[in-house]
C-alpha cells in the first residue's frame, strides 16, 4: 500500500506524459509536470499501490479496467456498462433490443464520458454471418 511519496524518474514522467496525451489529448510539459506528480500520488493512495509502474500496468492492462455491467431486471439483458478510464467515467447505455436470428441485439446505444453524451448510435439493420462476396475486399488498380 502506498504510504510515502513516490518520486517519478525522468523516463517514468515521459511515460506518464505520453499516456495522458494519448488518452486525453492533454500535454503536460516540464513546467506543469508537478500537476501529474500530485495527481499520481492521490491515485496511488486511492488504488493502494506503491509504485508508478504498478499504476501504469493497472491503466494499460485489460485486467486493470473494471467494468460494471447492469442488467435489466425483467429481461436480463445488458442495460448499462460503466467503467473508469484515464478520461474519467465511461458509460454505455444499451436499449431497443431486437431479435436477430435468435440473438438479442441492442439497436440503440448511447456513449457518455463523465455524464456527457458523446455519441448516440441507432442501428437500422443487423445481419448475422451474411454471405459476402470476396471481390469487395480486393484492392482497386
Amino acid at each position: 500500500m502506498a504510504t510515502s511519496s513516490v518520486q517519478l524518474t525522468e523516463p517514468e514522467m515521459k511515460l506518464l506524459q505520453t499516456l495522458v496525451y494519448q488518452e486525453c489529448g492533454m500535454y503536460f510539459d516540464e513546467r506543469r509536470a508537478h500537476f501529474l506528480q500530485d495527481r499520481l500520488q492521490r491515485r496511488l493512495k486511492a488504488c493502494r499501490l506503491d509504485s508508478f509502474y504498478s499504476y501504469y500496468r493497472l491503466l494499460t492492462s485489460r485486467e486493470g479496467r473494471v467494468q460494471h455491467v447492469y442488467l435489466d431486471a425483467v429481461t436480463g439483458l445488458e442495460a448499462r456498462i460503466v467503467s473508469d478510464s484515464p478520461m474519467g467515467k465511461l458509460e454505455q447505455e444499451l436499449s431497443d433490443y431486437r431479435d436477430v436470428s435468435g440473438i438479442k441485439v441492442p439497436f440503440s446505444i448511447r456513449n457518455l464520458v463523465n455524464g456527457a453524451v458523446r455519441a448516440e448510435i441507432t442501428v437500422d439493420k443487423v445481419e448475422i454471418n451474411p454471405n459476402i462476396d470476396d471481390a469487395i475486399f480486393r484492392m482497386g488498380k
